[in-house]
């Protein structure tokens, strides 16, 4: 089932990883890098796992974080930087034309998201809320950072950087070309197995893995992009639990049936305290339609996509079937 680049029904050619099937349609918004080679394992279990489902799925990088565009190699071609606003607007426009393409009188759309993927994924779950073709049956933020990123361990030392260094996209997509032009792709691949071959239960990293860090490593563009969202993300996703921009989200005006969040237990880019403020603000009886979860495995983590694919797939099912019995 390969990745794809969708054209014709998008102003900017796009990746997607996309698998056919007649039910409802699983649009998975990636969280950051927002490479959709990160998460084709945990596509396929996921569709492995909701057999009597048939799902469709499908899964585009961010916009300008597209590997097979030749202008990916160049920090001096294609797309400038693109704000979080924009990569939002990317998500609505796929869908809507994706949906309309397919001839649908209507449509079924679970909705599922991965860390700032998840901020996202409030935003377009809003903007069909009243839509006459795609119904959001369900909501799935998966390690999601929506609130306070910069106060998490990872958000700190994000910010630290960008205080001491400045323009670290610029830098280090300067070093990434560099690399790629010194050291050979093969070479390359090779250290990363040894940097991420393994999780912390001593496992290897599926091929999967291995092979979409390899894209993102070896493409300077996308790594200037991906750290310049990042240091957006930092300033630009703060304490608001509901800002303007998605009133109504928490209270269901999206008219969704589920709204999913889960969580990992040792979370470096989730502030604790942001977590336990929304567990208790939105975790209770008045929002019956809101089902939040703590994953009791300590040993899954914030970017599950890399070697725990199968493990969350499985919990996603579980809660997809719900919906759907």
């Amino acid at each position: 089932m390969p990745l794809k680049v969708v054209k014709d029904i998008i102003p900017h050619p796009t990746n997607v990883y996309h698998i056919e099937g007649t039910g409802p349609l699983v649009y998975l918004i990636p969280g950051n890098p927002g490479l959709s080679e990160f998460y084709t394992l945990y596509l396929d279990e996921l569709k492995a796992n909701t057999p009597d489902l048939d799902l469709e799925l499908l899964c585009p990088s961010h916009r300008g974080l597209d590997t097979k565009a030749w202008h990916s190699y160049n920090l001096n071609h294609g797309d400038t930087t693109l704000s979080l606003d924009q990569q939002v607007e990317h998500k609505v426009t796929l869908l809507k034309n994706w949906v309309a393409n397919s001839n649908s009188e209507k449509r079924d759309v679970i909705i599922l998201s991965h860390s700032v993927g998840a901020w996202m994924a409030q935003r377009v779950s809003l903007a069909f809320q009243n839509d006459p073709v795609i119904n959001i049956k369900f909501v799935g933020l998966l390690t999601p950072t929506v609130a306070n990123i910069a106060k998490s361990d990872r958000g700190r030392s994000l910010i630290w950087c960008d205080q001491k260094i400045g323009y670290m996209g610029s830098r280090v997509g300067r070093f990434s070309e560099f690399l790629s032009w010194l050291i050979p792709r093969s070479v390359i691949e090779s250290l990363l197995y040894h940097i991420i071959g393994k999780d912390n239960q001593n496992n290897p990293a599926p091929k999967e893995s291995i092979h979409a860090a390899l894209e993102l490593v070896t493409k300077p563009k996308i790594v200037k992009q991906a750290l310049d969202m990042g240091t957006e993300e930092m300033y630009r996703i703060l304490s608001d639990l509901e800002p303007e921009d998605i009133q109504g989200f928490w209270e269901n005006e999206g008219k969704f049936d589920k709204l999913w969040l889960y969580y990992v237990k040792n979370d470096h880019w989730v502030d604790n305290d942001t977590r336990a403020e929304i567990i208790d603000k939105y975790g209770n009886d008045q929002f019956a339609h809101i089902d939040i979860e703590i994953e009791k495995r300590e040993y899954i983590t914030h970017s599950f996509c890399v070697h725990y694919s199968q493990e969350v797939a499985e919990v996603t099912a579980r809660k997809i079937m719900e919906v759907f019995a």
